[in-house]
């Protein structure tokens, strides 16, 4: 259109450009209908197979609704927080403060009592295999990580010869005393922490 140079030409064009524009609004209109449809139909499939998660997944994307999770953090006084590394400072103060506690002016006195029945030994299968029901479709990134190259069985066995070395050594490996916290520690509530 903007090559032409006679009154005619640019009706001309200004009219194949129109033609072209609708045809173009049909056909997204078209795929859109489309991509809808099947989405519907694996959604239907997905609430007749009783998949929740999948069942959600698709619904949400359907729905086009975003939620932030990122959530304001506060300092001391009460104030937002705006840059990242004023946050991670202050992530930081809040996990030495509450991880770094006195040690008690009076500790309590336990005595040993031998009537409790505690088993020392080594973790059972049955045991491991109890604690890695996994609820709502939800799991710790290691398993996460080893799902894609183990099946269930071999996940449970390395975490149970795992957790077994742990407790046979008693010794955390050094690179849990590695970690870092991030804002993602707490899930659930109001982040933008205020207090000391």
């Amino acid at each position: 259109m903007n090559m032409v140079k006679t009154r005619k030409q640019k009706r001309d064009a200004n009219k194949r450009y129109q033609e072209m524009n609708r045809e173009v609004k049909r056909r997204c209109r078209r795929d859109r209908r489309v991509y809808v449809e099947s989405e519907a139909e694996k959604n239907e499939e997905a609430g007749k197979r009783g998949d929740a998660r999948a069942l959600y997944e698709i619904t949400g994307k359907l729905g086009g609704k975003f939620q932030n999770k990122c959530k304001p953090v506060r300092n001391e006084a009460g104030v937002l927080l705006r840059s990242a590394e004023e946050e991670v400072h202050r992530w930081r103060k809040h996990f030495q403060t509450v991880l770094n506690l006195e040690k008690p002016l009076n500790p309590p006195e336990v005595e040993p009592n031998d009537e409790l029945n505690i088993k020392t030994g080594r973790i059972t299968r049955i045991e491991n295999k109890n604690t890695l029901k996994l609820k709502n479709g939800k799991a710790a990134d290691v398993i996460i990580y080893h799902q894609r190259q183990l099946s269930w069985e071999g996940i449970r066995q390395v975490l149970l010869d795992f957790c077994n070395r742990i407790w046979s050594e008693e010794k955390i490996p050094e690179e849990w005393k590695k970690g870092q916290s991030a804002n993602q520690a707490a899930k659930k509530g109001d982040l933008s922490y205020s207090k000391n």
